[in-house]
């Protein structure tokens, strides 16, 4: 059983007032019991704190949902697929960023890939390392694109201080 109840009004479809602890509301309300509410009264479960992991794919978004059932109010986190014009749009803005990075010409062999709506390296980067700009904890080892040999190099602290001062 929830420790909350709720005002709900279901032809607006929406909340009234805010939500209040249901030994509260039962010490202040007549007709109502641990087990039963008066009309328009429901016992409330809302939902965690938005999920802290990653969507399953780009084209997914959390949406709180609410869902009635007998006397019941529960709200659950939901990941949604993004429309088709979600999605390209979302395609549309990382195209059009990508066309404003100054070093360019340095990742002219990328691809754009619509699975992950992100460009690409011609070869994955190795797997011993991040490629430069990406940061996980314990992993120190970067590595850069060199477009003119097409080969990954190891950022070295002189061709971090050539790409800081780009």
């Amino acid at each position: 059983m929830s420790e909350f109840v709720t005002q709900y009004d279901e032809e607006k479809k929406e909340f009234v007032g805010n939500p209040m602890l249901l030994s509260n509301f039962v010490r202040v309300t007549p007709d109502a019991t641990e087990d039963s509410l008066p009309e328009g009264w429901y016992f409330y479960n809302k939902a965690q704190s938005q999920p802290r992991m990653e969507p399953p794919s780009v084209y997914h978004f959390f949406e709180l949902q609410t869902s009635i059932e007998g006397n019941t109010i529960t709200e659950t986190w939901v990941a949604v697929e993004k429309t088709t014009e979600e999605k390209l749009l979302q395609q549309n803005k990382i195209k059009d960023l990508w066309a404003t990075k100054p070093d360019l010409e340095d990742f002219s062999t990328w691809v754009f890939d619509e699975d992950t709506c992100a460009f690409l390296p011609p070869v994955a980067c190795p797997s011993d390392g991040l490629m430069y700009g990406e940061h996980k904890p314990g992993i120190d080892k970067k590595y850069w694109w060199d477009n003119t040999n097409e080969e990954w190099v190891v950022v070295t602290d002189e061709l971090k201080a050539e790409l800081d001062a780009k």
